[in-house]
């Protein structure tokens, strides 16, 4: 949004009186990508849809990872960063406790994807889903905003 970009600017200020600061390739436009890339990971699920990792999780799961890549630049370029919450959504039922060991499994399998794709560990974490209308749709991502953080 417009307030992002002016708030950018603002924060680019001081630093003119050290010399010039080049801010060619921060506009507006940055700021509109990054809130696209942020729709497009938080709209991306690995579903699971076979019981385990097929080809089409894995397809899925690296162009997730090229979407993080691109958010994690483009966020760069508006100085701030992002921490992702991988949350697994175990379905409810009489095996309750076996299908949340199951998600948290599988959690844990597209972070380690994700971090074989380039990303930093760190950035992740995982954790299982309590949200009802969503038991059984796989694994989701959160990006969370982290300034400060590089």
């Amino acid at each position: 949004s417009k307030d992002e970009y002016e708030r950018v600017l603002s924060r680019l200020e001081p630093l003119k009186e050290l010399g010039a600061v080049d801010t060619s390739g921060l506009s507006q436009n940055t700021s509109e990508r990054l809130a696209a890339l942020v729709r497009q990971v938080a709209a991306s699920s690995i579903p699971f849809r076979e019981g385990t990792l097929d080809q089409e999780d894995a397809a899925r799961i690296g162009q997730l990872a090229k979407l993080l890549r691109e958010l994690e630049e483009t966020a760069a370029k508006a100085n701030t960063s992002y921490r992702y919450t991988l949350l697994a959504h175990p379905l409810i039922g009489t095996n309750r406790v076996a299908n949340r060991l199951i998600e948290e499994r599988r959690a844990t399998q597209v972070r380690l994807q994700l971090v074989q794709g380039g990303l930093a560990p760190e950035r992740f974490e995982t954790r299982l889903s309590e949200d009802l209308d969503r038991a059984g749709q796989g694994v989701t991502v959160v990006p969370v905003e982290a300034p400060g953080e590089e």
